[in-house]
């Protein structure tokens, strides 16, 4: 009994434990959401992979022609009337008589448009140019940019034809005149008109 008495107080003497520490935070790193490695990329094989689009190169807008340069000539009439006219250099002068037929200027309106170009005569520096020829082997060349020199002239001759008459006038002066006798008829030439030239280079015979 005694000696467990001993013992007690011998345990109460014995200085107190100390406090237990308190555990230690885990130092072990939190992988998060976005810190999650990323898984490598696959790459496609060759038969995935697409054929680049081949390149077509924009359509080129077409670039206008420059003006071709024209050859002018000023047509002179034997009455005085005149006008200037544009044609290629390469246009025979047959072509030039059509072209001049078939649009007749309003200024000429009251000349006589004979029936056909066949009647047309043209005529530079006293020389009758050929239907064949054309305006540069004639020497009618296009002038050159801003020029002041006006145009060559041609003369343009008609041969004389019989212009169409209206019915109803001739019958008209048809009645007038019955039983007496007529002289010179419409469309006859008189002789004053041979020789007569546009100027004193050229004759139309």
């Amino acid at each position: 009994m005694a000696d467990s008495m001993n013992w007690q107080v011998e345990l109460s003497d014995l200085p107190p434990l100390p406090p237990s520490p308190p555990p230690s935070p885990d130092l072990r790193p939190v992988m998060c959401d976005s810190a999650q490695p990323t898984p490598a990329p696959v790459e496609p094989s060759v038969a995935e992979i697409p054929a680049p689009a081949a390149i077509v190169p924009p359509a080129l807008a077409p670039q206008p022609e420059p003006p071709q340069p024209q050859s002018q000539i000023t047509l002179l009439l034997l009455s005085g009337s005149r006008k200037t006219f544009s044609f290629p250099p390469e246009t025979t002068v047959g072509r030039v008589k059509e072209l001049v037929w078939g649009s007749w200027p309003v200024e000429w309106r009251d000349e006589q448009v004979p029936p056909s170009p066949s009647y047309f005569r043209l005529l530079h520096l006293g020389r009758m140019l050929q239907d064949d020829s054309t305006l540069a082997s004639n020497n009618l060349l296009p002038l050159p940019s801003g020029s002041s020199v006006p145009p060559p002239i041609v003369h343009l001759s008609i041969k004389s034809f019989v212009p169409p008459v209206d019915s109803s006038k001739a019958s008209k002066k048809h009645k007038k005149t019955a039983g007496s006798v007529v002289g010179v008829g419409v469309g006859d030439e008189s002789p004053d008109e041979e020789g007569v030239g546009c100027c004193g280079g050229c004759v139309v015979m």
